[in-house]
């Protein structure tokens, strides 16, 4: 990481990389909307400085549109870019290949307020979702999300076709637990950090949560998403399969995120390789099943998804299983895998859902759906995919663990929960505090009292038995039961959502 990227492009070479995306649809689509999206992730930054008291002279009108926060200051570091490489390489890539830079509201007075309160020995600010600006790694002002960032538009605009090849031969897994009667799963989200110093902790929250979810000794452990920055090979190798209880190995699957992408899910397929990963079969996608075959509706069920590999969206941060224009190249395979499962005797309420995205907003107030046809929530349930509401859903990408409530406040019985808070810094989301119950039933606001002004960080242990009884726990980085959450049990199979 980075990939390797010449200082100088020849005309041809920049000519194809033009027709590359002008005659891709998709690629049309997601850099057609990139500038749209900085700009209303700039105002969320913008958001947050007013409410950190950081914020100097009149408040700019919201430019509209949704974005997200974390990057929410390319604007101006395109329009800023400095010494920095990476940012002069983003700049001339942009200006090349997708048009005239976004128009940034943050002046060089304000980039300079929030940098004084990121520097070493000031909390850092906290925006609204919980995001944490700090020069510190991983925080908001950390320079390597710029690499990164560097990494996506090369990858999806360079004519070496750097994504990788989609795998289309998902595994169905028969699941066996140390426990006749039941098996248990640790769940942890975007914890693909790798050892970086965080409070007073010298190796930071990914081996702690790790060491944590081992010492409960569960039969199978999954990863939600997110190796950081990039997903590339070289972190791959690093923070995650490096960093994995080799005890674990071939008990272990690990789901296709936003990040990896950005190099092209090369790492991500490459740590697939791996034994520890080799039930997936070298696939993004898979099925595990456990408890009695003859019942209605067939075996307990829990459905791995991709989605990530399809979406369109502005740098992969709306979940999508599909793109109709790539069913040749198996754009439209997880639909078919689904189908394929429901025609087979699979019923919905037997079924629990992992993916990497959210199909609900943060704050639990809709479902994640944008002009490009990114929805994951209508894609998965569709007729012809799963052909109705699953039990439940865990997801990460959102940097938090949050329990939503059943039903949620657009009415499906499922039980939604986020375990993204596996390792990345993140502080009390005021957004979730301020949620109606209807929204959010409870979420992580358990202060790190060594990394403050942090949230501890955490994962969740499912156990299911013979008889689809699944009770979920949440966990904190150590090993202590999370205070926020109580433990719940539900029951799968029978009507939907009881």
């Amino acid at each position: 990481m980075p990939r390797s990227m010449p200082r100088e492009v020849t005309a041809a070479q920049l000519s194809a990389m033009k027709e590359r995306v002008r005659a891709n649809p998709r690629l049309s689509a997601m850099f057609g909307s990139l500038t749209l999206y900085l700009e209303a992730s700039e105002y969320e930054v913008i958001q947050m400085m007013v409410n950190g008291g950081v914020w100097s002279g009149p408040v700019p009108a919201p430019p509209g549109g949704s974005g997200s926060v974390e990057f929410g200051l390319f604007d101006y570091w395109l329009n800023n870019p400095g010494d920095s490489y990476p940012l002069q390489l983003l700049v001339w890539l942009w200006k090349e290949l997708i048009g005239p830079l976004p128009v940034t509201q943050i002046d060089a007075q304000n980039y300079q307020n929030l940098w004084n309160a990121v520097q070493p020995g000031q909390p850092g600010l906290v925006a609204a979702d919980g995001t944490w600006f700090s020069e510190s790694t991983y925080g908001g002002l950390d320079p390597l999300w710029a690499v990164a960032f560097v990494d996506y538009v090369w990858t999806y605009t360079d004519t070496e076709e750097y994504v990788a090849p989609f795998a289309q031969n998902p595994p169905t897994v028969t699941l066996s637990g140390a426990a006749n009667s039941q098996v248990t799963i640790g769940l942890v989200g975007d914890w693909g950090t790798g050892t970086y110093a965080l409070g007073q902790n010298p190796s930071g929250p990914a081996q702690s949560v790790m060491d944590a979810i081992v010492a409960l000794r569960p039969d199978y452990i999954i990863h939600l998403g997110d190796v950081y920055y990039a997903g590339s090979t070289t972190e791959e190798a690093n923070n995650l399969v490096g960093m994995w209880q080799p005890a674990y190995a071939g008990k272990s699957f690990t789901l296709n995120s936003n990040h990896e992408m950005y190099y092209g899910a090369e790492g991500y397929y490459a740590s697939l390789a791996n034994p520890i990963f080799n039930l997936q079969s070298g696939t993004s996608y898979f099925a595990l099943q456990y408890g009695n075959t003859r019942q209605p509706g067939g075996p307990w069920t829990i459905i791995g998804l991709d989605s990530a590999y399809w979406s369109n969206s502005p740098l992969i941060m709306n979940g999508s299983i599909q793109e109709s224009s790539e069913a040749g190249s198996g754009g439209t395979a997880q639909t078919t895998f689904l189908n394929g499962l429901v025609r087979n005797g699979l019923a919905p309420e037997n079924t629990i859902v992992l993916t990497h995205h959210n199909p609900v907003t943060t704050d639990g107030s809709a479902w994640v759906t944008d002009s490009l046809d990114n929805n994951l929530w209508a894609q998965v349930t569709a007729p012809g995919a799963l052909n109705g509401t699953p039990k439940a859903w865990y997801w990460g990408h959102v940097h938090n663990g949050i329990v939503y409530p059943n039903p949620n406040k657009m009415g499906a019985k499922m039980y939604g929960r986020c375990v993204g808070h596996g390792a990345l810094p993140f502080g009390d989301a005021s957004e979730l505090k301020g949620a109606p119950s209807s929204q959010v039933q409870c979420y992580n606001n358990t202060p790190n009292p060594n990394a403050s002004p942090l949230m501890k960080n955490g994962f969740m242990l499912l156990t299911i038995t013979q008889t689809g009884q699944v009770t979920e726990t949440f966990y904190q980085q150590d090993g202590t039961q999370a205070p926020w959450v109580k433990t719940n049990t539900y029951q799968l199979g029978g009507t939907a959502g009881t």
